[in-house]
């Protein structure tokens, strides 16, 4: 509680330093679900998932920075803490007029381009983050570089620590690096205007003390990522999000290979269904992880399935009642199945 004081002051005091030049915003994520597992006695539980504050200040007309506690529920302690997701500044430099430049803890580019791409961060996190192949922010400086003359195409490049905003400790030299381009192919198309094709290569070494013989070689970290929507503005959008990711073993032992992919779809309600009705602002959606830990071995995969509908009230306000369920090739390992009530609320 002494923490989540302490940066409520800090924000004030930022706020009214600031004045006009600075906002101060936030995202609540609750939520309800209900287990319908075998063995789990119908368990029902209410959460508070992510609490985001965040506070952005424009120092000058080229220069501004961010900030975002993430006050969430950690291992070792059993109620909410602050953790500091982002905190970064931001640099136009009046010579490059087509390039910015980032410093700090900031997103990893990819997960943060498919969290808008998925649209429901609420509901969950992408498959990438979610399965741990690559954190959703790191500690780093990055490029950002625009081509075409609407900005339709973005080259970002960055090098990170290679750890995580929520373990920041490096435990070797080594650093890492990214490359994520995105591209919006039909901008000028109102029917098409948000579809978007994301890619990325990261290249690094898993965050690890090395012990004779081994060496940073023989751990090294590569995802290959590819992603993106194809969106029929206030009809339909299909989502595709691939993962592969290969992790060095030590040495003589064979490298790792995972995958993850997601396939999700939203359908909207509105053009079938009258002024006044509660469905007009609805849509249904479906989302589908495939998970396979380990390449080389059978039997061990995991399939995640999300089907719901949603109810956007506002650009602040959305809810979700959705279906979940999870299942295991591994033989005698029941599915899992869950019953989600989901909120989003933006201040």
């Amino acid at each position: 509680m002494g923490k989540l004081r302490f940066l409520l002051a800090a924000m004030l005091l930022v706020n009214s330093a600031f004045a006009g030049e600075t906002k101060v915003g936030g995202e609540l994520y609750p939520q309800w679900y209900m287990d319908f597992s075998a063995g789990a006695d119908h368990f029902s539980e209410f959460e508070l998932t992510r609490t985001y504050v965040t506070v952005t200040s424009d120092l000058n007309e080229r220069t501004d920075v961010r900030f975002t506690a993430d006050l969430r529920s950690t291992s070792g302690y059993s109620g909410y803490t602050v953790v500091v997701k982002y905190g970064y500044v931001n640099w136009r430099p009046e010579f490059l007029k087509r390039a910015s430049f980032r410093f700090g803890l900031q997103q990893t580019q990819y997960i943060d381009i498919m969290n808008k791409v998925w649209g429901r961060r609420y509901l969950e996190k992408t498959v990438s983050d979610l399965s741990g192949m690559l954190t959703s922010a790191d500690l780093g400086a990055s490029s950002f570089i625009k081509f075409g003359n609407s900005g339709t195409v973005v080259l970002n490049l960055a090098i990170f620590n290679g750890t995580s905003y929520s373990n920041v400790n490096e435990l070797n030299k080594q650093k890492d690096l990214n490359a994520v381009l995105f591209v919006k192919p039909a901008q000028q198309n109102a029917d098409f205007k948000n579809s978007m094709i994301v890619g990325q290569i990261y290249y690094g070494t898993q965050n690890m003390t090395f012990v004779n013989p081994d060496d940073a070689s023989d751990y090294r970290k590569s995802i290959i990522s590819i992603g993106g929507i194809l969106d029929y503005t206030d009809r339909f959008s299909i989502g595709l999000d691939a993962n592969w990711e290969t992790l060095g073993q030590g040495t003589g032992t064979s490298d790792l290979d995972v995958s993850a992919v997601s396939l999700f779809a939203t359908y909207l309600l509105g053009r079938h269904v009258s002024d006044g009705s509660f469905l007009k602002n609805c849509n249904i959606l479906g989302r589908i992880d495939f998970v396979d830990p380990d390449g080389s071995t059978s039997d061990d995969k995991e399939t995640y399935s999300i089907i719901g509908l949603e109810c956007v009230t506002s650009s602040s306000i959305r809810t979700s009642l959705n279906v979940r369920t999870v299942s295991y090739e591994a033989p005698g390992v029941s599915t899992e199945s869950f019953l989600f009530l989901n909120a989003f609320l933006k201040i």
